[in-house]
């Protein structure tokens, strides 16, 4: 029994107290919060009971509860209860179902209570508000229950969410209600502060929703508590600015602020002074990341454009450009509106908002029919002559960062373009003040590689994707940047854009590109001259050597383009030179070295301080000075400075070559000449010997600057007539005594620390590279007595007692500083003093590099066996591997000469040598160890032995592990395969090659299969191999596609073969037959269908590539075996391109050997018998061998052929038809062009059929079509029989994929025959006819070739998919309400009157999933089901997509469905079914109520009749068809749209 029914029982016999059953469920309740027991069900039931108790005694004025019982229920159960509750530790629904329901209880109370006591509730809220607000901000247990007296912050909100809700009486004190407002006006500045420090989404929900009703609950406090909100709010957006506190703020009191009348409070957001946040606010909704968010951004844009638009209001003032002094300067608002362009405003505003909503979108083919009307917005952003403009660039940005975030690539590709390409002078983006924008985070947005893939159908080495968009942009930027200061400030922030996040090698390189094509403008100041040179240092140092050369490239143009002289001093520069790597990208012989050196000229001409000639003199004077500068009493170690030394000597040859300083003193001038520098340094070095207390670290530094001189000029020890080299090797010929005198002073007197290493490893690259030439006897004798004290030395210390620190480091430099003079062009006396110690090693012991590098220089190693040498290779490590790798192979040599039976001994180190190879995969040294390795296994005595030993099996499974590890790391199989050439390359050594011929099939069919990522960056790498020379990285370190190269070096090795020689077609036949065997594997793996493109259909390919390479080579015999394993082929299904090499083979073989032409007639009947596939590669080959037959068989072969295709011009299968007649007319032509007037004679009946297929019409078109194919049009078997056909045009024309061209210019590359006429085929073709063919008509598209994109047409006016939420649909008060799981969302929806649907019969839940939602979007009161589980099951959801959360949802068991249809009858609801009865009404003639009940029967039975006979009336759906009825879903949905569509006539009619 419920409160209600029982007081009405009260009310009629008075039999009981109220105030007696008041107090008992008080005491009871009180009883239990005190024994714990708040979410025990009797408290829970019995917590309704009374509240609803309380509510009836208010309406019932017969009853009443005293107030000191009303007093009990506030203080001594409500308060107590809500202080030790707390929500925001304990979630559960319980607690929070508990809290609304005593706040409620308590405010009812209150109501029945003296103000006072309002007061005291209310400031126990203010005082518990401001506690956790201000005192609480360290507290994180919130379960401390010491807090005496404190609410927690959801329960003082909720008690006043309810006492805002309530109409307070009055108190007769004035000052008890002035008391009371100040209280309220605090309770509104905590809310505020609630919102603005919370992050709790519930917490700020509810402080918003006690926000509004406070609003409204003291109107004439209206502005000032709009105005401390709007503090708030501004607050918020300073601290941060993506908040969604901003937007739930705003679109909650948007009634306030945009009121529907168009008259605003006091507060103009609009166009105001406080305007500029509030569009910075709703601008960065629009693209925020939260769904949420974005809709309520565009709810108050909607909101705002249509009450301007109803009232007709005049808002702000139109964007426009003021010139002044030549210079223009945005003055203008974001937003404005004026009654008089009114409608043009409509539709741009119209298009904006469509545009933004349809980016919500995830179907692109939705989204794509809408893109053109930015073009809309664009051209409304424009000024017109007046210098006036409709639409503020700010929006256009929004759009931008909208469309930026879509999940769609086409979407991001499309918006990115438009951006980079957009004509900056007609949108006026950078006047507006988007430069900020521009340069920070869209040019984050082109830091995604998918932007730069190359467009489908342009050609290899294109400019990828967006790649010249963006110099286009960068250039435009320029442009319309006003001045100088302004175009610094712009592109110093794109550096720092660069700076401060990591990119990828693509898009970095095509910004530095566009960077570097500015136009010069002193752009960079020091600061900005430090920031590219930390791009360089931060991006650049993982990416792969070509990429990184080409991007220093362009980084050396960006210095010298747009350098700031002014403020940039020489020494600056210098520093940022040493960044580029000399190997890839800065070179005296590099292109960028010429263009710095020539702007160094030109800017030491011009400039008259700085930069000026005696500037930069002077500069470097000092620079070498201070590198040779020794503080007084320092006595410290050496240590490689590289960098400062670098840039010094760097600048010191680029000034000499841009003839800043002179080679030579001229005696008449002043000029610092590069003698005067260079003798700075040598007059250091050649006073060593006469000077004995010269600092060694003085002598150090000026070697180490000699050495990086060097390095920097490249080779010096020639004889060129570079005036330069000239003068360097002059002053290398006055040091080479002192260096030998200074390396034996270090090494008797001076290295003995472990700090001495770096010193050691100076002299031994100066005696290395500086001492490489002839020398004088006083050079001669001073490197003997170096020569001897490092032997000596070591002989000494050979077997000492104890073994210290010091001789450790004696004994290693002596051993480096010989291995340093075995490197230089030593004279035989000092070779055979080395030479003479050698053998007196023991190299068991001893076996380090230097020593390594000393027995390379020796043919015989005594005292070390192959085990010994792999023992002591296990124990090195890091570089020390290198040298004993190349002394390994002097070592296996000698022992398969001295002993042949120590195979085994030769395998283990084999296997040994494999294993150190590994452990080095990822060191920097690996390619060289490779090569070490390579040249230890595959050497000629190895390679000679017979297969079956155990050195050639080993040496098998080794280099198909190679050929593995190749697959994965390009490169590897390159430089196998090279060695296996040089080796190969002799008649003598060919021989052996035969045992390794399936090493040449896997290199004749090596290369994978690019992944999107690879494939992006190979067409990258093509796009900068186009640029030639124009980039260093091209001259310095020339990029081929390693994997394609190993298919290349095997086209040139076969190449140079001959097919008059026998040992050549020996090996070729040989060759032959194991390229077959592969094939026949291929064939014989069951793959399945093989795709186009892929790694088997290119294996095929590359096969039959060279199997018709080297047809020249096929004869006698081996021609038949060819001709029947082609044919075999031909029988089956294969791509095109594969086809197509096999029926060339065919006409090579036919036309060079008549015998097997005739044997085609016999082919022809075997297929006509068994009508094979193969018959349209029959009538293929038969069309292009008559004109390379001997003339006396032309005759008999084409009345043959004549006479066999005829009857196939008639064949009932299409494209065998076809192919039979595009033969006939080809085989006609050739007759009459080599007038064969016997056969034309003979079948004159064939030229009516000839004539007719002359005409183009649609019996022939197709033939046509066939005929212009390149195949059967252009193509010829032997004049196309070169390179360019067999490797580039054909795989072109066959629809592989461009990776598998091959360029002829690649085989230039590597061999330097094809100049000199020495191969048996010709490497170009010498005509263009096949290489401008294009593929035919019937081709086999790819697997990844997909579909053109449909052509935008259009304005973006025409029809189009329009999903758009009408802003007065959309209430944000509940949006807000949606973070209150425990709050009624839609209880101000469901009390509306309106259409209720009812679908408790109905038990399928994809059924009610659909109803669900269209009852949300037509608006249904309410919606009725048998269980509201149904709701969390996931099918409903997929199906309802969250209407469930915007729709009132009730539950009503089909068991108390009569009762329930009762119930709404007596409120006045008509009650409707869905059903077919005698009596039913069809819904065309039925007018719904306004207050309508539409009840939906179950799938099988319908509505029952005990239901029926419940309902008002019956309504029908009329039908056409023979089907019964309708799904329930649709039938309902029709019913609610039927009833919808009522109700808005009425509206509208009303």
């Amino acid at each position: 029994m419920d409160a209600e029914t029982v007081l009405s029982l009260i009310g009629e016999s008075g039999a009981l107290d109220v105030d007696k059953l008041v107090v008992d469920i008080t005491d009871k309740l009180i009883q239990l919060y005190k024994n714990n027991k708040l979410f025990e069900p009797e408290f829970q039931q019995k917590l309704p009971f009374l509240s609803n108790i309380i509510s009836s005694v208010n309406a019932k004025d017969a009853l009443k509860v005293s107030l000191d019982n009303v007093l009990t229920i506030i203080r001594a159960l409500a308060m107590p209860v809500l202080q030790k509750i707390n929500p925001l530790y304990d979630s559960r629904e319980d607690s929070m179902s508990t809290v609304v329901q005593m706040a409620a209880l308590l405010v009812l109370c209150l109501n029945q209570t003296p103000v006072p006591n309002s007061m005291w509730v209310l400031q126990q809220c203010l005082r518990s508000m401001r506690y956790h607000i201000r005192e609480s901000a360290h507290v994180t247990n919130y379960a401390d229950h010491s807090r005496e007296n404190i609410l927690d912050i959801h329960c003082s909100l909720e008690i006043l969410h309810c006492y805002a809700g309530t109409m307070d009486e009055k108190s007769e004190s004035q000052e008890m209600n002035q008391r009371m407002d100040q209280v309220m006006d605090d309770l509104f500045i905590e809310c505020l502060n609630t919102v603005s420090e919370f992050s709790n989404k519930t917490v700020v929900a509810l402080a918003q929703l006690c926000i509004t009703k406070l609003l409204k609950k003291d109107p004439d406090k209206l502005l000032y508590r709009l105005t401390l909100t709007w503090e708030v709010i501004q607050r918020i957006w300073k601290e941060n600015k993506n908040s969604d506190k901003l937007l739930m703020i705003l679109c909650a009191l948007s009634n306030h602020f945009f009121p529907v009348s168009g008259t605003h409070c006091g507060i103009d957001l609009r166009a105001g002074k406080e305007s500029g946040k509030f569009w910075q606010i709703l601008q960065n909704g629009i693209s925020h990341k939260n769904p949420l968010t974005r809709k309520r951004a565009m709810y108050l844009l909607k909101r705002i454009t249509d009450i301007c638009g109803t009232v007709g209001a005049d808002v702000g003032s139109q964007p426009s450009r003021v010139k002044t002094n030549a210079e223009s300067k945005e003055v203008s608002g974001v937003f404005w509106w004026r009654k008089s362009e009114q409608q043009q405003l409509c539709k741009i505003w119209e298009d904006f908002v469509m545009l933004i909503e349809t980016l919500e979108e995830k179907q692109v083919h939705v989204i794509k029919p809408l893109l053109p009307r930015l073009q809309s917005l664009i051209q409304a952003s424009q000024y017109d002559q007046k210098n006036l403009s409709f639409l503020h660039t700010s929006w256009l940005v929004a759009v931008v960062r909208r469309a930026l975030m879509h999940e769609s690539v086409f979407i991001v590709r499309w918006i990115t373009e438009l951006v980079l390409n957009l004509d900056l002078d007609l949108c006026p983006l950078l006047h507006q003040g988007q430069d900020n924008y521009l340069s920070s985070e869209f040019l984050l947005s082109i830091q995604e590689p998918k932007l730069y893939i190359r467009e489908p159908g342009t050609p290899l080495g294109s400019t990828p994707g967006s790649g010249a968009s963006v110099s286009v942009f960068f250039t435009n930027c320029w442009k319309q940047l006003e001045n100088n200061t302004a175009r610094s400030a712009f592109f110093q922030q794109v550096i720092q854009t660069i700076i401060t996040n990591t990119w990828g090698p693509v898009p970095l390189l095509f910004i530095y590109q566009a960077l570097s094509q500015l136009p010069v403008s002193p752009l960079f100041n020091k600061e900005g001259i430090a920031s590219l040179k930390k791009t360089l240092s931060v991006n650049l140092t993982t990416w792969n050597p070509y990429m990184r050369g080409a991007v220093h490239h362009f980084c050396g143009r960006v210095f010298i383009n747009l350098i700031d002289t002014a403020s940039v001093k020489p020494g600056d520069f210098a520093y940022v030179l040493c960044m580029f790597e000399r190997e890839e990208s800065l070179q005296r012989v590099s292109v960028l070295w010429g263009e710095i050196t020539s702007w160094l000229k030109d800017v030491a001409e011009s400039e008259k301080t700085k930069w000026s000639r005696d500037a930069i003199q002077k500069y470097l004077h000092k620079a070498i000075s201070d590198i040779l500068q020794m503080e007084s009493g320092q006595d410290v170690a050496y240590s490689f400075s590289e960098t400062e030394v670098m840039q010094t000597v760097r600048m010191l040859l680029l000034c000499v070559d841009a003839d800043i300083i002179p080679v030579k003193r001229d005696p008449s001038s002043k000029d610092l000449s590069l003698d005067h520098y260079l003798n700075l340094l040598t007059e250091v070095i050649n006073s060593v010997p006469s000077r004995p207390y010269l600092p060694p670290l003085k002598a150090e530094k000026a070697v180490e600057t000699v050495i990086s001189l060097i390095k920097e000029m490249g080779q010096i020890n020639g004889t060129g007539s570079d005036a330069l080299s000239s003068v360097v090797r002059s002053m290398l010929d006055g040091c080479y005594e002192s260096l030998y005198v200074f390396a034996k002073q270090r090494l008797l007197n001076g290295w003995k620390n472990e700090e001495d290493l770096a010193s050691i490893k100076l002299l031994y690259m100066a005696i290395g590279l500086v001492c490489g030439r002839s020398c004088d006897s006083h050079v001669i004798s001073q490197m003997e007595k170096l020569v001897d004290a490092c032997i000596s030395l070591l002989k000494e210390y050979k077997a000492p007692e104890e073994v210290t620190m010091a001789i450790q480091i004696k004994r290693l430099a002596a051993s480096r500083l010989l291995s340093s003079v075995c490197h230089t062009d030593a004279p035989a006396g000092v070779v055979n003093m080395i030479m003479g110690y050698v053998p007196d090693i023991d190299m068991s012991i001893n076996f380090a590099k230097p020593l390594a590098d000393i027995r390379r220089k020796t043919t015989t190693v005594a005292g070390v066996t192959p085990s010994s040498a792999s023992d002591l290779l296990g124990i090195s490590q890091g570089e020390t591997m290198l040298p004993v790798m190349r002394c390994i192979c002097h070592i296996l040599q000698q022992a398969l000469s001295t002993k042949p039976e120590s195979h085994n001994e030769i395998v283990n180190c084999l296997s040994v040598c494999w294993s150190s190879l590994q452990e080095m995969r990822k060191a920097t040294f690996f390619w060289d160890t490779l090569q070490a390795f390579i040249d230890i296994s595959f050497q000629p005595e190895l390679l000679k032995l017979p297969p079956e030993s155990e050195i050639s099996k080993w040496l098998m499974q080794c280099a198909e592990k190679l050929f593995d590890f190749g697959s994965e790391k390009s490169g590897v199989v390159n430089m196998v395969m090279s060695r296996l050439y040089s080796i190969w390359n002799h008649e003598e050594t060919l021989i052996d090659a035969e045992n390794y011929l399936h090493l040449m099939v896997s290199a004749c069919m090596f290369g994978t299969i690019y992944k999107k990522q690879d494939r992006q960056i190979l067409d990258v790498h093509c796009y900068l191999r186009t640029l030639g020379d124009t980039l260093s990285v091209n001259q310095l370190k020339p990029w081929s596609p390693r994997d394609m190269m190993v298919r290349v070096d095997a086209v040139n090795f076969l190449c140079r073969l001959k097919p008059d020689n026998p040992a050549h077609v020996k090996f070729v036949v040989s060759l032959h037959k194991e390229l077959r065997d592969k094939y026949r594997e291929l064939v014989a793996i069951p793959t399945g269908q093989t795709f186009s493109n892929s790694q088997v259909h290119r294996q095929k390919n590359r096969i039959l590539q060279f199997m018709v390479l080297l047809l020249p080579f096929i004869t006698g015999s081996e021609s038949e075996v060819l001709w029947d394993f082609t044919w075999d082929l031909l029988m089956q299904e294969m791509q095109p391109s594969v086809r197509h090499y096999l029926e060339w083979i065919v006409m090579y073989l036919a036309y060079r050997y008549i015998h097997l032409a005739e044997k085609l007639w016999t082919l022809f009947d075997q297929m006509t018998e068994k009508r094979t596939m193969s018959l349209c590669s029959m009538f293929c080959v038969l069309s292009h061998i008559g004109p390379h037959l001997d003339h006396k068989f032309r005759v008999t072969y084409y009345a043959t052929t004549l006479y066999k295709v005829i009857p196939w011009c008639m064949a009932h299968h299409f494209n065998t038809r076809v192919h039979a007649q595009a033969t006939l007319v080809k085989l006609w032509q050739q007759c009459e062009q080599l007038n064969l007037q016997e056969v034309l004679n003979s079948h004159n009946v064939i030229k009516p059929c000839f004539d007719f297929f002359k005409e183009i019409n649609n019996s022939t078109k197709n033939v046509w079509r066939l005929l212009e194919n390149y195949f059967f049009q252009v193509f010829d078997p032997k004049r196309d029989f070169t390179i360019d056909t067999i490797y580039h045009t054909l795989p072109r024309l066959g629809i592989l994929h461009d990776d598998e061209w091959i360029d002829t210019y690649r085989f230039k590359q590597t061999e330097e025959m094809w100049g000199k006429s020495g191969s048996f085929i010709t490497l170009e073709n010498g005509t263009d006819d096949l290489k401008k063919s294009t593929p035919g008509p019937w081709r086999f598209k790819g697997i990844d070739e997909t579909e053109e994109d449909e052509e935008e047409g259009g304005n973006g006016n025409s029809n189009v998919q329009k999903k758009i939420m009408p802003w007065r649909h959309t209430d944000p008060d509940e949006e807000a309400l949606e973070q209150l799981e425990y709050t009624n969302r839609i209880k101000e929806r469901g009390g509306q009157d309106g259409l209720i649907l009812v679908t408790s019969l109905i038990e399928k839940i994809p059924n009610l999933g659909g109803l669900c939602r269209t009852s949300e979007i037509f608006g249904v009161s309410q919606f009725v089901v048998r269980k509201l589980s149904y709701i969390d099951d996931k099918m409903f959801q997929s199906l309802s997509v969250t209407a469930e959360k915007w729709i009132p949802v009730l539950e009503v068991y089909h068991e108390r469905l009569p009762e329930y249809l009762e119930e709404k009858k007596l409120e006045g609801y008509t009650l409707i079914g869905v059903e077919q009865t005698a009596n039913s009404v069809s819904m065309t003639e039925f007018n719904f109520p306004k207050k309508s009940l539409l009840l939906l029967g179950n799938e099988k039975e319908g509505i029952p009749v005990e239901l029926i006979n419940l309902l008002d009336v019956c309504v029908e759906i009329p039908q056409q068809g023979v089907i019964r009825s309708l799904n329930v879903h649709v039938s309902g949905a029709l019913m609610v749209w039927e009833y919808r569509r009522q109700q808005l006539v009425n509206t509208k009619d009303g």
